[in-house]
């Protein structure tokens, strides 16, 4: 359980300051940061003087970090080498995806451990060594986590509609916590107990907070929303093609992000200029000069026109006002249509967001996803 975390200055004294703190009222102490090859990175060394130790050559580490520069074609400078100068009182806990190593103190009942401030070499570092060590130092309960990812529905709508739910689990000791980010909460159940037990309550609570959420849940387990749609597109063999204006390419991103995404998705066209949409997708001119390009016709067209482009199963388009310019009287800001197509049909959607054109394009991105997702689901596509 974590008690208490602290953000300091990178000076000696502040690492000092807040060694002394908290190892007088904890047993397990993590540091990141402040490990990099140049001078301004002082925690090696004031870590070394703690601890009452003296910097010594590790060549397992000089090696490692050698391999690591010269399989990138990089020349190795002594800076680098000088990284596998660790003090002599320490486990190293090796890093195999960066060149700072993870240093473990151990200071009589009480862990120090040094990680570097990257974050996906800590989170590295706490996978591979951290965790597993810990394990092996300490005998602590079972502390286990689910999650129901949902989209739609603010935080405290949801608490209001699940909370004689959230009752018997308060009882039962699991705890709920909301994490909203863009139009989506990620709801996270927790419990401590013993192995199998508190792993099945919180199981059992998962399944029937899902079924109270049934309209909002997209997956669980932090599976984002791209992936729970290449789920559904693998299981059917399909494709999929993104169109998209206001989005500037964000779904087509997100599709393509995760290894093996070519088995669904055949490509986007980020038609942000009108005659993109016309002369590329082949949206019809007099519909733009109808209805405007943030129009329900305008974004179906995208979404049935993209299919045929790329020959895909499927097809989801985006076109509205971002914002902070563009605004009509009629169209305001945070205005946006977005669509699905396939073999049944074609379905759209109007949002109506905010000004924040950074967060509409988020949001705009996750729910065009949904609805194709949920439209392949109803069979309305």
């Amino acid at each position: 359980t974590v008690e208490e975390v602290l953000t300091i200055a990178d000076t000696r004294k502040a690492i000092v300051d807040a060694l002394d703190y908290l190892l007088s009222q904890r047993d397990f102490v993590l540091k990141t940061g402040g490990l990099g090859p140049t001078k301004d990175d002082v925690t090696k060394h004031v870590l070394t003087d703690y601890f009452n130790t003296t910097l010594t050559m590790r060549d397992e580490v000089r090696e490692r970090i050698e391999k690591y520069f010269n399989e990138r074609g990089i020349p190795v400078l002594e800076v680098n080498r000088l990284q596998a100068m660790l003090p002599e009182d320490s486990t190293v806990i090796h890093n195999m995806v960066g060149t700072a190593s993870g240093m473990w103190f151990d200071k009589g009942d009480q862990v120090v451990v040094s990680m570097p401030g990257v974050p996906y070499e800590m989170k590295h570092l706490m996978k591979t060594g951290v965790l597993p060590k810990l394990q092996e130092q300490y005998q602590t309960p079972t502390l286990y986590h689910r999650t129901l990812m949902t989209i739609g529905r603010g935080e405290s709508k949801i608490a209001e509609h699940i909370s004689e739910l959230a009752l018997k689990m308060e009882k039962d000791g699991v705890k709920i916590a909301y994490l909203p980010s863009a139009g989506a909460v990620r709801i996270r159940l927790s419990a401590v107990g013993e192995g199998d037990e508190v792993k099945n309550m919180v199981d059992t609570y998962l399944d029937e907070m899902g079924k109270l959420l049934e309209d909002i849940q997209y997956s669980v387990d932090d599976i984002p929303m791209e992936l729970a749609l290449a789920n559904e597109l693998k299981l059917r063999q399909a494709t999929v093609a993104a169109a998209e204006s206001c989005t500037g390419g964000s779904i087509s991103a997100l599709l393509a992000k995760h290894s093996g995404s070519s088995e669904y998705f055949n490509g986007g066209v980020t038609a942000y200029a009108n005659h993109v949409k016309i002369d590329a997708l082949g949206v019809k001119s007099e519909s733009i000069e109808e209805h405007g390009a943030v129009s329900k016709e305008v974004v179906e067209q995208m979404a049935a026109n993209v299919r045929s482009v790329t020959g895909s199963t499927y097809g989801v388009a985006t076109s509205g006002i971002a914002g902070p310019t563009g605004a009509t009287e009629t169209k305001p800001v945070g205005t946006i249509w977005i669509a699905a197509s396939g073999p049944n049909g074609t379905q759209s959607k109007l949002l109506q967001l905010g000004k924040s054109r950074t967060r509409n394009i988020l949001v705009t991105t996750q729910m065009a996803m949904n609805l194709l997702r949920k439209s392949i689901l109803a069979g309305d596509v």
